[in-house]
C-alpha cells in the first residue's frame, strides 16, 4: 500500500506535533508517542516481547528524518527530530549527540562534512555546543526532570565523503587500497553509490557516567547506540533504489516525468542506528524465508549475483534462527557497496553490505591471479554474508560497546559464519573457514612480527587493522570454538540462545558473558578458557604459528585448501621478496568487514 502524501504527514502530525502543545511562555510537556506503527518492522517473537514485557517500544527515543537526497552533489540536506525520554534519575541538563561523518579520518585539517545551522527544543531555539566535531552537545534549560520527555530538532546539510575511483585498478586492488575520503567507505560517494552509514547525529549511548563520548579511531566499527525506533522520509531521484535499515511504508512521485524526485517512506524498530544505500544502479530481487523479507541490491551488470546473495542470506537467517533463536526484524536487506580499506562487508540493522570489489574480477600477472584464487576457493564472498547476517544477533540485537570490546560481537560473528559453513557445506568446509579465516590472521600477524596479547581491549589499543584482524576476528573467534569444545556443541548452542534471549535490545558487557558462561557451563574449566583466550596470551601455544619470516606453512596450507600452486592448481606462487611480502600483508587483512 502507498500511503499518500497526506497520509504521512497526518502519521507526523498524529505521532509528533501534538505533543509539543502548550502555553506560549511555559515549556510544552512531550507527552509519551504511540508506537503502535512500529511493530510491523519487527519480527513476531519481538511484537510479542515488546507488547508484553516490560520495556516498552513507546520508551524508546523516537528520531524522525526528513532527507532531500542529492545523487549529482553527493549531499543530503536533513530535518532530524528526536523525542527522548530522561534516561537518568535525576534532572538532564544536556542531551549529546555524536557527529560520525566529522571524524578526522574522513575531513581535511579542521573541515566539517555536516554542519548544523539549527537547533531547538521543545520546539524553541537554543544555543548547540560543539564540544569537538564528533560531539554535538544541546542544552536543556530548565533541566528535564526524571521520567519526561523532551523533543530535538536539528537542520542539517551532510557533504558526504567522495571515494577516491581508479578505473584501472582490479576489484581487489580498490577493496585493500586506502582511497579517497578514508574510513571504510561505510560514509561514501562512489561508483553511483551513495553510501549512508551513521550518516546524521545519534544519540551517545548514556552509561553510569553520562553521555559516552570516546575518540573515534577510524579503525572498527564507530558504534555504541541504544535502540530507538525512525521515521523517515526521503525526497530523492525517481530512479533511484533505495536499500535501508527497516520496512519501507510506500512512495509517491512528486511529479509525471522521470526527471522529477519522489518521496520513499520508512519504518524502523529498535534499530540502534539507521543506515541506507542509495543508487540508481541498483536492481534488486526479494525473496521470503520463514516470514523474513529478504531483499538484494546489486548493480545493474551483476544482477545474476542477486540470486547468490539470496540464497547466502537467506540459508543464514534460516541456520542462525535455529542456532541463536529468532530473528529481531521483519526484513533483511542485503546491498553490494564500494566498500575499502580491508572491509569485505559492513552491518547495521535490518541491513548489510557487501563489497562491490568481491565481484569484480581481480588483476592481471600472478599475484592478481593468486588473490583472486583465494576469494574464490575459500568463498570469502559468502564468508563475509555469513558473517554479517550473525551481526543481526551479535550488535543489532544483543548490543556491546564495540568502541572498548569489539570481540564481543565481531569474534562471535567470525565464528558464527563458522558455523553457518559447517551447517550448510559440511564440517570440512567449517575447518576449513577456521583455519583460513580465523587461524590464518593470525599465524600471519606473527610471522610478520606482531606480538600477541589480549583480545579483550577497546579500538584505540589496537597499532593497525592487521593486529585488530588477528587479535579480534581470528583469536578472539577461536575461544568461541575452543569454548564449544570444552561445552560440547547443543550446550554451547544453548549458551548462545540464552545470551540472546538475556539481552535482547540490551547492552551485553565482557562480565555478562563471563556471569553466563559460568552460570551455562559446568564446572571452572570454560571459565578459565575465557580467561586464558580473551584476557591472556598463549595464542602461539594454542593455535600454532611458523618461524618468524617464514610463510611456507601458509602456502602450504593455501595449496591444500585453494589448490593454490598444488596439485591441480594453475596459479604459480612467486618468490617472497620485500614488496610481494608487503602485498601479502595488505591481502591478508580482514575481508569480513568491521
Amino acid at each position: 500500500m502507498n500511503p499518500t502524501r497526506g497520509a504521512w504527514l497526518a502519521l507526523s502530525v498524529f505521532l509528533l506535533w501534538p505533543l509539543l502543545a502548550g502555553a506560549a511562555d511555559a515549556p510544552p510537556k512531550i507527552e509519551a508517542y504511540d508506537p503502535a506503527e512500529f511493530y510491523r518492522a519487527l519480527s513476531p517473537h519481538y511484537r510479542k516481547l515488546f507488547a508484553s514485557g516490560p520495556r516498552k517500544l513507546a520508551d524508546l527515543p523516537l528520531y524522525q528524518l526528513e532527507l532531500k537526497i542529492d545523487l549529482l552533489l553527493g549531499t543530503v540536506e536533513g530535518s532530524e527530530g528526536v523525542i527522548l525520554k530522561n534516561p537518568s534519575a535525576a534532572p538532564l541538563s544536556n542531551v549529546v549527540f555524536r557527529v560520525y561523518p566529522n571524524s578526522a579520518h574522513l575531513v581535511a585539517e579542521g573541515g566539517r562534512n555536516l554542519t548544523v545551522s539549527e537547533a531547538k527544543v521543545n520546539g524553541r531555539p537554543c544555543a548547540a555546543r560543539e564540544v569537538d566535531p564528533t560531539v554535538l552537545e544541546i542544552p536543556l534549560d530548565p533541566p528535564l526532570p526524571p521520567g519526561e520527555r523532551a523533543r530535538i530538532e536539528l537542520g542539517y546539510r551532510l557533504v558526504v565523503p567522495r571515494l577516491r575511483e581508479n578505473p584501472g585498478a582490479s576489484g581487489l586492488d580498490q577493496l585493500l587500497a586506502s582511497g579517497g575520503g578514508g574510513g571504510y567507505g561505510i560514509l561514501s560517494f562512489g561508483e553511483g553509490i551513495l553510501s549512508l552509514g551513521f550518516s546524521y547525529p545519534i544519540l551517545a549511548a548514556w552509561t553510569a557516567q553520562g553521555w559516552d563520548t570516546p575518540e573515534l579511531s577510524g579503525m572498527g566499527d564507530p558504534t555504541h547506540f541504544e535502540p530507538a525506533n525512525y521515521l523517515v522520509k526521503l525526497n530523492l531521484p525517481k530512479l533511484a533504489a533505495v536499500a535501508s535499515s527497516g520496512i519501507q511504508l510506500g512512495e509517491q512521485p512528486l511529479g509525471p516525468g522521470p526527471e522529477h524526485p519522489r518521496e520513499v517512506f520508512l519504518l524502523a524498530a529498535a534499530a540502534r542506528h539507521f543506515a541506507m544505500q542509495i543508487s540508481t544502479r541498483y536492481q534488486h530481487k526479494a525473496r521470503d524465508v520463514g516470514g523474513v523479507a529478504i531483499r538484494a541490491f546489486v548493480v545493474e551488470e551483476q544482477e545474476a549475483t542477486a540470486e547468490a546473495l539470496l540464497d547466502q542470506a537467506g540459508a543464514a537467517v534460516a541456520l542462525y534462527q535455529k542456532m541463536f533463536g529468532p530473528y529481531p526484524y521483519a526484513g533483511l536487506a542485503v546491498a553490494q557497496a564500494p566498500l575499502q580499506n580491508g572491509a569485505g562487508g559492513m552491518e547495521y540493522p535490518g541491513l548489510i553490505t557487501v563489497a562491490l570489489s568481491l565481484y569484480q574480477p581481480p588483476a592481471g600477472g600472478p599475484m592478481g591471479a593468486l588473490l583472486g584464487k583465494l576469494v574464490e576457493q575459500t568463498r570469502t564472498p559468502e564468508f563475509v554474508v555469513a558473517h554479517e547476517v550473525a551481526h543481526q544477533w551479535w550488535h543489532a540485537l544483543v548490543g556491546s560497546d564495540s568502541l572498548r570490546h569489539p570481540f564481543l560481537d565481531e569474534a562471535l560473528a567470525n565464528y558464527s559464519a563458522v558455523m553457518y559453513f559447517e551447517s550448510r557445506h559440511g564440517g570440512a568446509a567449517g575447518t576449513q573457514q577456521i583455519e583460513l579465516e580465523l587461524s590464518m590472521p593470525y599465524q600471519m600477524w606473527r610471522v610478520m612480527g606482531g606480538a600477541d596479547g589480549p583480545v579483550n581491549r577497546g579500538l584505540d589499543k589496537f597499532a593497525n587493522p592487521l593486529e585488530y584482524a588477528a587479535i579480534v576476528y581470528g583469536k578472539g573467534a577461536l575461544f568461541f570454538h575452543a569454548l564449544r569444545r570444552a561445552m560440547g556443541k547443543q550446550a554451547f548452542l544453548g549458551l548462545l540462545r540464552a545470551y540472546a534471549a538475556e539481552f535482547a535490545f540490551r547492552e551485553a558487557t565482557p562480565q555478562d558473558l563471563v556471569l553466563l558462561i559460568r552460570k551455562k557451563a559446568s564446572g571452572k574449566k570454560a571459565e578459565a578458557l575465557y580467561r586464558r583466550w580473551i584476557e591472556e596470551a598463549h595464542g602461539d601455544e594454542d593455535i600454532g604459528v611458523p618461524a618468524a619470516g617464514d610463510l611456507t606453512g601458509w602456502f602450504q596450507l593455501l595449496a591444500r585448501q585453494g589448490g593454490l600452486g598444488g596439485p591441480g592448481g594453475n596459479v604459480q606462487l612467486p618468490q617472497l621478496d620485500p614488496a610481494m611480502l608487503k602485498l601479502f600483508q595488505d591481502a591478508v587483512r580482514q575481508l569480513s568487514g568491521p
